[in-house]
């Protein structure tokens, strides 16, 4: 079965506490009510990846995803964020 995605992305809004207070707002209210055909995913901006990460462990049908992840792997290119440091 296909399953429908429900994404967002929070671009530079918010700070950390109102980032956290979100994903658990979001997690608090969809609780199991996710259908099994629909995955809702939170990517927040890469300082707040983590808390977001948190507030999902255990949520049925909602994940964390980055908004952004460099090309590169490593190496001085400022303010990019490697696929590795985002595992």
């Amino acid at each position: 079965m296909r399953k429908n995605i429900v994404a967002g992305n929070w671009k530079m809004n918010l700070t950390f506490t109102e980032a956290t207070v979100l994903a658990n707002e979001i997690v608090s209210e969809l609780g199991n009510k996710v259908p099994d055909n629909v995955e809702v995913i939170m990517c927040p901006p890469f300082p707040f990846l983590k808390t977001v990460v948190d507030a999902t462990i255990g949520a049925k049908g909602i994940t964390a995803g980055s908004q952004n992840c460099s090309s590169e792997t490593a190496g001085a290119f400022t303010g990019e964020v490697s696929a590795k440091m985002i595992h």
